[in-house]
Formats: C-alpha cells, structure tokens, sequence
C-alpha cells in the first residue's frame, strides 16, 4: 500500500456547487479543507464520488456560464485562457491525479494478490474432499473470492471513472470549441497541462 494522496478542497468549485444548492457552505471534507485518499476511500469511493460531483459541477456542468459571464469581445481568447488555466485544467488534474492514485493501488493489490496466490501454492494445504469435510471446499473458494472481491470493485470504478472523464471532456470540449473557437485541440492542452504540473 502507498502513500496517501492529500487534496486541498478549498476550491472555487465548492462556492459555485454551494450557490447552486448541491452544498451547504459549511460542509467540508475535513476541518483543514483537506481530503485524504487511500486505498480504503478507493475501494468503498462513496466520498470520492461525492468529491468529483462537485468538482464536475463547479466547472464542467456551468462552462458555458462562465465563459458568458466573463466574456470579453476584445479579450475572448484571453478570457478563454484564464478559464481553462485557472479553473478547468486544474480540476481535470485533480479527477486525473485521484484516478490515477488509485489506480496504482489497484496495481499493488494485483501484486499482492499474485503474491499470495503463489504463497498458497507453495504451502500446499492438506487436499480435502467433500467426503471428509464438506464445508472445506466452500470455505476455501469463499476465502480466495474474498481476496479477489475488493480488487475487482477497484477496477470496476477505475474503468467507469476514465469513461466518464473522457464523455465529460468531449463535451466540454465541444463547449469550448463552440465559445473560444474550434482551431484548438483542448484535450491535448490539458495533457501538455498534466506533464507541465507533475
């Protein structure tokens, strides 16, 4: 198991997510405007569900309001910029760097599994039948889809998170192709963004 991911929740985000009601002002993820992602919170992802909600209506779901409320006829392409710099790209990162967090748990849990899996291979345990012990057989296939139960969760979220991250990011693409011109490949800034802010 790795080390913890820390987020700072105080962001812009949970204000617009307050002033449209899907927040209370003084809720918070932890009294310090920190969110810690572990294993744990990857697995049972309840409060990181939650957490990217708001982050998704803080900036994808109200763009186009943004970009109008702060549209400037002289300034849109500077306008655009701030928007994208200041408010969308750091977002997305967040949502790529906790994926990807947890995505890296998954891969150690795949070690471990691999790991134990060849431990139970080598202390072969005592070989019993029905006949002698009819719950053995049970008990042993329960204990092994127990250990492969959490891992397969996992990978389940990781794979529906990317699919939503990558329809969200088309559409807000579209969006911003619509408002600040269609002569820019948005999705490739944001990954040029990620390698810049490592």
């Amino acid at each position: 198991m790795g080390s913890d991911l820390i987020i700072d929740t105080q962001l812009p985000e949970f204000d617009d997510a307050a002033e449209a009601g899907f927040l209370h002002k003084d809720i918070l993820f932890d009294p310090n405007g920190k969110l810690v992602i572990n294993r744990e919170r990857c697995i049972n992802p309840k409060l990181i569900d939650n957490f990217f909600r708001f982050l998704r209506h803080g900036s994808d779901d109200v763009l186009k309001q943004k970009l109008n409320n702060n549209k400037s006829a002289t300034n849109q392409d500077r306008n655009c910029d701030a928007v994208l710099k200041s408010a969308l790209y750091p977002n997305w990162k967040i949502r790529h760097d906790i994926i990807s967090y947890c995505e890296n748990e998954l891969n150690s849990m795949q070690k471990e599994l691999n790991s134990s899996s060849n431990m139970d291979n080598e202390n072969q345990r005592p070989i019993v039948t029905e006949r002698i012990d009819p719950y053995a057989v049970k008990d042993m296939l329960t204990e092994k889809e127990n250990r492969f139960k959490d891992y397969r969760i996992l990978e389940n979220w990781i794979s529906n998170q990317k699919n939503i991250e990558s329809i969200i990011q088309i559409r807000t693409s579209s969006v911003l192709s619509e408002q600040c011109g269609n002569n820019r490949d948005y999705i490739r800034e944001f990954e040029n963004f990620i390698k810049a802010n490592k």
